[in-house]
Formats: structure tokens, C-alpha cells, sequence
């Protein structure tokens, strides 16, 4: 989503958070948004609470 980008200190912190990132999905048995369609578009929302079980949503909008 614009305006959402996360900008980080260096390349370490980085690679932590995209590992970090990943073992979450991995573990919520999320799979890749990509490849996608020509003209769609995939937003997923994680809520990763730190007192309950974690949850994935992804949507689509159709291909124009």
C-alpha cells in the first residue's frame, strides 16, 4: 500500500525483519502473492498479537 514503506538504519536490520517476517508467514502457512496477473492487485493483512494466536488475510482485485 503507498505510503506504508518501511525504512530501516542498515542492512542488517533489514534482513532481520524480512527473516522475521517470513518465519510469521511460514508458520501462519502463508504462501507467496506472487506471480500475479497482469493489472491485479493483492493486499495481506497479518495481525501478529503478542497475547493470541495470529491471523492472515489476503485480497485480490480483479485483473482490468
Amino acid at each position: 500500500m503507498p505510503g506504508l514503506e518501511v525504512e530501516f538504519e542498515d542492512a542488517r536490520s533489514q534482513e532481520f525483519m524480512h527473516c522475521w517476517c517470513s518465519g510469521m508467514l511460514r508458520a501462519l502457512k502463508e504462501g507467496p502473492l506472487l506471480p500475479l496477473a497482469p493489472g491485479a492487485e493483492v493486499y495481506r493483512f497479518t495481525w501478529i498479537p503478542s497475547s493470541s494466536a495470529s491471523s492472515t488475510e489476503a485480497l485480490s482485485t480483479p485483473c482490468t
